[in-house]
């Protein structure tokens, strides 16, 4: 951990050296992966919309099938978010977003017992991020900020740890997500 600390200070100087430098995502898509606030974690598409702003759409999936149980169980999650540089240089973004998260969860059947409830989970995250660009095609980023997590009574979907039924706030905890993109 103390190197994405490390890390998040170098870019946020090389941010606060060249504040009005334009970043190489304008007018570009970038394929992915991220790991979110919310715990939702897959694989992303981006746009660069501005010189200073990015929409991201992602998508998570994860199947089970245990040997004990009659049915597969799964989870599936879709995130919409933007990003918008609060500073930037050529190398560096320290940027803040908002992104809507949804989780929806369908576990597996127990032998011999009945279909369980599914659970639906909605997500609300205020994500700061600190881009880190080596080349001009691919960029990593950490991630940590505010999330509002709306946890049902069914149980959670988007991969937290073992939260009940509520709604749960996460502010700024440390190493909360990371993800990289390839910019076409």
């Amino acid at each position: 951990m103390k190197k994405a600390g490390l890390f998040s200070l170098v870019a946020l100087f090389a941010c606060i050296s060249a504040a009005n430098a334009e970043l190489p995502t304008t007018g570009k898509l970038g394929l992915g992966y991220a790991d979110t606030i919310s715990g939702l974690n897959g694989l992303t598409i981006g746009y660069g919309v501005a010189k200073n702003m990015r929409l991201e759409g992602m998508i998570g999936m994860s199947f089970d099938s245990p040997k004990d149980n009659d049915g597969m169980g799964h989870n599936i999650g879709f995130g919409l978010g933007f990003f918008f540089d609060a500073m930037r240089s050529n190398e560096a973004a320290f940027t803040v977003g908002a992104r809507l998260d949804v989780g929806m969860t369908k576990p597996h059947k127990e032998k011999g017992g009945q279909d369980p409830d599914g659970a639906t989970e909605l997500d609300i995250d205020i994500p700061v991020r600190i881009y880190y660009f080596p080349t001009k095609n691919v960029s990593f980023h950490l991630e940590t900020g505010i999330g509002i997590h709306m946890i049902p009574k069914e149980g959670e979907a988007l991969g937290h740890t073992s939260k009940g039924e509520g709604n749960y706030f996460s502010i700024f905890d440390i190493g909360t997500g990371f993800g990289m993109t390839y910019w076409l």
